[in-house]
């Protein structure tokens, strides 16, 4: 049997984030004798680039946002590979994936990471980019959501659930796994890895920092990333003058690193499609904290795996944090659950074998 051509359609991003760390494992892992991948990037990114030196099959077109041209060679590639599946996530990469995929009469498949009301903090943008998705969607044969609420969000936009698979990210941890134990710190380290981007709540935490200084001040929190909020971010914490309890530690490649300086890790989105780092906190037996948004509440069972606050309100976040700073045995019970949890149900050689098999049933 003619094994299946998968081309995915990537339009890069200057930061490293949850849809790189998606398709690198899915390169790594994805069964070779079901499928062929290969990667059609729009400019030379980190991820084209990592994809190449593991002799992965990647062409590389302009990186120009809206370049019609594009179009063209991608339809012409599709014929020169004899390509059988667009796949596509992003609304720049769909907008391409869809065109091409009418003028070439190959099948697209968008696999949907976030909310996209959500984010673009551009008002003209979000609404340009929503109305050249809803009206191109009808091109698109099949959907892959990564939580139930992505799906919902679908269906409310009029897309047929029956065109939808869910499939919950795999995550893959190398490194040692530990139960919880508090590090050799003088305060209890709490880590956030993500965008500095309004969605993912890091104003409210900082907020939540100011009003925990006052009740227990035996804390330092540490937030992992870059992005467009990083100079609001750092002016507010000036504004409420608790540097000694909050920073802003740039971008770190090194995960491991990372969890290995962090009792806790929290993540206070506003709107969240998943939550990719706090299962690979889990992973790593630390105990999570998350608001109850988007997906969040889907992967965390409150009390059981995590603490999912009332809200996203930084009066909420604060009363999270100091719940588990307070009750040490519950850290512990938190840690051995979440592990054992996160282990079964988002195992990558599983979520890469079940990718593969809707990305053939959407190129049948």
């Amino acid at each position: 049997m003619k094994v299946k051509k998968v081309c995915i359609i990537y339009s890069g991003g200057k930061y490293w984030g949850g849809i790189e760390t998606y398709l690198s494992l899915l390169f790594d892992l994805y069964d070779k004798e079901k499928a062929e991948l290969c990667l059609i990037s729009l400019g030379n990114w980190e991820l084209s680039k990592k994809i190449q030196e593991k002799n992965g099959k990647v062409f590389v077109l302009s990186g120009k946002r809206m370049r019609l041209k594009n179009v063209t060679e991608i339809v012409q590639l599709v014929k020169k590979e004899e390509i059988d599946l667009l796949v596509s996530q992003g609304v720049v990469a769909n907008f391409y994936a869809r065109l091409s995929a009418l003028f070439s009469g190959v099948p697209n498949l968008v696999t949907v990471h976030s909310e996209l009301a959500q984010d673009y903090n551009n008002v003209f943008l979000k609404y340009m980019y929503l109305f050249s998705d809803i009206t191109l969607s009808p091109i698109t044969k099949k959907y892959i959501t990564v939580s139930h609420f992505l799906q919902n969000n679908l269906t409310k936009r009029g897309v047929n659930k029956k065109k939808i698979d869910v499939i919950y990210n795999g995550v893959q941890l190398s490194g040692q796994k530990e139960d919880f134990h508090l590090l050799k710190h003088d305060k209890i380290v709490i880590g956030s890895i993500g965008r500095l981007h309004k969605v993912k709540g890091y104003g409210n935490l900082i907020e939540a920092a100011n009003i925990m200084e006052d009740k227990n001040p035996n804390f330092r929190i540490i937030i992992w990333g870059d992005g467009p909020e990083k100079e609001n971010l750092n002016k507010k914490i000036k504004n409420f003058g608790i540097e000694h309890h909050i920073e802003l530690a740039g971008f770190e490649p090194d995960l491991n690193k990372i969890l290995s300086l962090i009792d806790v890790y929290i993540q206070p989105s506003i709107s969240e499609g998943f939550g990719l780092t706090v299962v690979e906190a889990m992973l790593a037996g630390k105990p999570v904290i998350v608001t109850p948004a988007g997906a969040l509440k889907e992967i965390i069972n409150n009390g059981i795996t995590g603490i999912i606050s009332k809200s996203t309100e930084p009066k909420d976040l604060a009363d999270s944090i100091l719940k588990l700073l307070e009750d040490k045995d519950l850290g512990r019970e938190l840690s051995v659950c979440a592990r054992n949890y996160a282990a079964r149900e988002f195992d990558p050689e599983k979520w890469a074998n079940k990718t593969i098999n809707t990305y053939l049933e959407a190129a049948k």
